[in-house]
């Protein structure tokens, strides 16, 4: 997952809105989203390499979702997997702020990532590159490969694209082609607002977008997720080939146990 627009207690009806596109090497086997089979009451994509997940949520609406931290001169081959973060947390009742308590205890075993983890009523996130858990405010957040709200190109420009939009009108009446686009946006950033992380600058320059295309890396999927003030969730996602060309949609919308 690289980057993840997600706006929290602005909207009543809909104190949980994300809007998320997984950037990923195309040859790496993955599971569509949907309800898992060792655990129908989670529901979220599968990463088939190393297990676990990136973006889930489950039934009482408990998400959880993370992304990888920029920083290829520390990346570690023998690092466990990130995305069994998620999976761990779904799947027991632990609170999520005691559960990223014992995360923190761990964290130096694996490379860097950023967690979010939560429901309607408290949300937190926690950086391995960084020190505690925070509580995360209401308001419209953006978290890609560096800690939370850095101000990337990509990132405030999702933001503010998503920030205009009429949410909460689009969800009530299912409408999800406007945000669909707005995470389908390929513009890249000037050189000079590129960050500088440790990658060549042609990196740089692909991974500007909030969408991403190319042979090899780019975005695998799109996904919404939505938690509605009665507690239910809504999940859609969608896929694509390495031209950037839809293949495929899972919706649950609303999701039915």
């Amino acid at each position: 997952m690289c980057i993840v627009y997600f706006a929290y207690q602005t909207c009543p009806e809909w104190p949980i809105i994300i809007a998320a596109n997984r950037d990923e090497f195309h040859a790496r086997p993955t599971l569509a989203a949907a309800p898992w089979e060792s655990a129908p009451s989670i529901l979220g994509g599968i990463d088939l390499m190393a297990g676990g997940t990136w973006l889930a949520s489950d039934i009482q609406g408990r998400i959880g979702f993370l992304t990888n931290y920029r920083e290829p001169q520390s990346t570690r081959n023998d690092a466990p997997s990130r995305g069994h973060l998620i999976s761990r947390y779904l799947q027991h009742s632990e609170p999520a702020h005691s559960y990223l308590e014992q995360v923190q205890q761990v964290a130096e075993q694996y490379n860097g990532f950023n967690i979010v983890l939560g429901d309607a009523k408290a949300l937190y996130y926690y950086s391995n590159k960084q020190d505690g858990v925070q509580s995360i405010a209401s308001g419209h957040h953006v978290l890609s490969n560096h800690l939370l709200n850095s101000p990337w190109p990509k990132s405030e420009k999702l933001r503010q694209g998503f920030a205009q939009l009429p949410l909460k009108d689009l969800l009530n009446t299912a409408d999800l082609e406007p945000l669909f686009n707005c995470l389908y946006d390929q513009e890249k950033a000037f050189d000079e607002e590129l960050p500088q992380t440790g990658i060549s600058i042609e990196w740089e320059r692909l991974l500007s977008s909030p969408f991403i295309i190319s042979e090899d890396y780019g975005t695998r999927c799109s996904t919404l997720l939505a938690v509605h003030q009665n507690g239910q969730v809504y999940f859609a996602e969608r896929r694509f080939n390495s031209a950037g060309q839809a293949t495929g949609e899972q919706q649950f919308w609303p999701w039915q146990a």
